[in-house]
């Protein structure tokens, strides 16, 4: 059962961690992430870019529900938009408006819902 040591055992072959052919996917996992960083960022723009600038609606405070929606009543022709707000929603002054107020909102649609990005009190809409 002893076998005596050859000449050719001595040569190790190099084991990589990751197993055989490791040496070939190399460039492959490059190229895949390289590729899909590209596409995420392509992604992120395109959103950025469909977004474009803030629509604006003045009207009056209907109601803040759960401290996440602000209904308002536009002015123009009185219908009733649901405002998204949440932590990133900017107040100028810096408070929630009471109902009845004139407020101007700075919104962008996403995925369907008009999200409030900033909100600001009107002159003169002092609740009597």
């Amino acid at each position: 059962m002893n076998c005596p040591i050859s000449a050719e055992s001595d040569e190790k072959e190099e084991i990589h961690p990751l197993g055989q052919g490791s040496a070939k996917m190399k460039p492959f996992k490059r190229i895949f992430i390289f590729i899909f960083i590209m596409v995420m960022l392509v992604l992120e723009t395109d959103i950025m870019m469909a977004q474009g600038p803030y629509s604006i609606l003045t009207g009056k405070v209907l109601a803040i529900r759960e401290k996440r929606w602000l209904d308002v009543e536009n002015e123009v022709d009185k219908t009733i938009l649901n405002f998204r707000i949440g932590r990133k929603t900017v107040y100028i002054p810096h408070r929630y408006p009471n109902p009845q107020e004139r407020v101007k909102v700075e919104y962008l649609i996403q995925k369907g819902t008009p999200v409030a990005y900033v909100v600001t009190l009107l002159e003169g809409s002092k609740v009597r």
